[in-house]
């Protein structure tokens, strides 16, 4: 896995979430979780990467750069929150796009 895109959808899959889990799970707009996924934003936002590597229990430098520890506290340990409807509703935060 070599971009913070192939990262992001292959821990997703390990949580067999879909995108519109993981937005309501970090507060991530889905548009711009598939943007990443797609390579469309190639930097996200240092607050998003942090916002999604919570929300998937994953260390936020090994989420951008694929360097470090992968996996953090509840990874293996808790619950889905797709599963468990603890997830927050998703809120708008814009990205730079890829050109």
């Amino acid at each position: 896995m070599t971009t913070v895109g192939e990262r992001l959808r292959w821990t997703r899959d390990r949580h067999a979430w879909t995108q519109e889990d993981l937005a309501r799970a970090s507060g991530v707009p889905i548009v711009t979780i598939s943007r990443i996924e797609n390579r469309r934003i190639d930097r996200p936002r240092q607050s998003t990467v942090r916002r999604l590597a919570d929300a998937l229990g994953v260390d936020p430098g090994w989420l951008l750069t694929g360097e470090g520890v992968e996996v953090l506290r509840r990874f293996a340990a808790s619950p889905s929150h797709a599963a468990s409807g603890e997830a927050p509703q998703s809120a708008g935060d814009g990205e730079t796009t890829a050109s």
